[in-house]
């Protein structure tokens, strides 16, 4: 029998669960002690040695429980676990992560993140690449082609405030009303955010925020980090500025409409060419993984 545990992702910024096909559960309540042993497992596997994703790809075993992942980020594949166990696991290597690694091995591992929901998305001709980490720019893939990656979470100053705000109060027992009213108080824009009550639990998100202000935003932002690599460019067969719109804890890009918008904004930059735009987006957090492309 197989089953579906579908991604989810937590306003507070908790580590999102990919969506895995797996096989079937274990009948038996599983120990705190289990999960804790196979988070344990799943942190000696990891390292950033691997120059595949399949040579990256492991599988662990502990009192019943499956988990295959990418020994790079701590993605998973698939597994047989139930969701509140999933949920659980993640949270235990999340919480190790932050609290034992440095500033530089938290931004490898979200780039190698971002790297591999790229990789994984539908059509995408690198797969089989082999991976070195670089510096400029983040990754450079080798297999036909010799391709730069330059990873960038594409988010706004706006959505720098709301994450902040979700941080500073979700979890915090307080109604979407009072965050509204404590988030007032400390951010001054914080009051063109929509504030309401979903399922019994606060949401915050931008919707009264200018759509065209948030988009041109973006398209600056991404034109900025070409400008930065600009200088890399040739040395590659092609060279893609890939932007995670799916990081974030709102929906920064949520239509085929921002998407374009934001290409259009780059493609009315005359500076800007022999680069790639790549953008990893959903529709909302249910739907499955989009990559939109622009090369200029």
């Amino acid at each position: 029998m197989l089953l579906v545990a579908k991604r989810i992702r937590l306003i507070d910024g908790a580590k999102e669960l990919v969506q895995l096909k797996v096989r079937k559960r274990p009948t038996s309540e599983t120990k705190p002690e289990s999960v804790q042993k196979l988070a344990e497992k799943i942190l000696e596997e990891q390292s950033f040695r691997y120059k595949t994703l399949a040579e990256a790809k492991k599988t662990v075993c502990i009192d019943g429980m499956v988990f295959c992942f990418d020994a790079f980020s701590l993605c998973g594949y698939s597994s047989n676990l139930t969701k509140a166990t999933l949920h659980t696991l993640n949270s235990i290597l999340q919480d190790y992560c932050e609290k034992n690694y440095d500033k530089e091995r938290k931004k490898q591992r979200k780039e190698r993140d971002s790297l591999f929901r790229f990789l994984l998305s539908d059509n995408c001709p690198y797969r089989n690449y082999t991976i070195t980490k670089s510096v400029r720019p983040d990754f450079i893939l080798e297999g036909e082609k010799r391709i730069g990656i330059e990873v960038t979470e594409l988010t706004s100053s706006v959505d720098q405030i709301l994450i902040r705000i979700s941080k500073d109060y979700y979890g915090q027992g307080m109604s979407a009303e009072e965050i509204k009213e404590a988030a007032t108080r400390n951010y001054k824009c914080a009051k063109n955010y929509e504030y309401k009550e979903v399922c019994g639990s606060p949401s915050i998100c931008t919707g009264l925020i200018d759509l065209n202000e948030k988009r041109k935003d973006y398209s600056d932002r991404l034109y900025r980090k070409y400008c930065k690599y600009s200088n890399e460019i040739e040395k590659f067969n092609d060279f893609i500025i890939l932007a995670d719109a799916e990081s974030s804890s709102d929906l920064a890009v949520s239509s085929q409409e921002d998407v374009e918008a934001i290409f259009e904004n780059l493609r009315k930059n005359a500076e800007v060419k022999n680069a790639t735009f790549a953008i990893m987006w959903q529709e909302n957090f249910k739907t499955g993984r989009k990559v939109s492309y622009c090369k200029l």
